[in-house]
């Protein structure tokens, strides 16, 4: 259960993503943004912690500030990923890729911290 939570979770943070970030769009299919919201459940689960882990002595020497940057090149891995597996979903250029990661970074971390309650 906690994991269909989580996933819906994913959608509705890329729904919101795809909706305010001009340049970044989508098929308009809700399947499209499932499995767009897997894509991101998978990196977050695997990727991100290591990618975290390896940049600790750039997060320390930034006091955090880094983790934007990683934020940023997940997203772009999830577009990447996501045009790669021509499910519709594009980024127009990179400045709104780099928006949609920290729209994406924000509302993922407010909808996890209302499930963690």
């Amino acid at each position: 259960m906690k994991h269909l939570i989580s996933l819906g979770a994913n959608v509705l943070a890329a729904w919101l993503t795809f909706s305010f970030v001009d340049g970044l769009d989508w098929n308009g299919e809700w399947l499209t943004l499932a499995v767009v919201g897997l894509i991101i459940g998978g990196v977050n689960a695997i990727i991100k912690p290591v990618a975290r882990a390896l940049a600790i002595p750039i997060r320390m020497m930034t006091l955090g500030l880094f983790t934007l940057v990683i934020n940023i090149a997940l997203m772009a891995g999830v577009v990447w990923a996501a045009d790669a597996m021509e499910l519709g979903v594009t980024s127009a250029d990179w400045q709104s890729t780099l928006l949609g990661g920290l729209v994406l970074a924000v509302v993922s971390s407010v909808l996890q911290a209302v499930l963690d309650r």
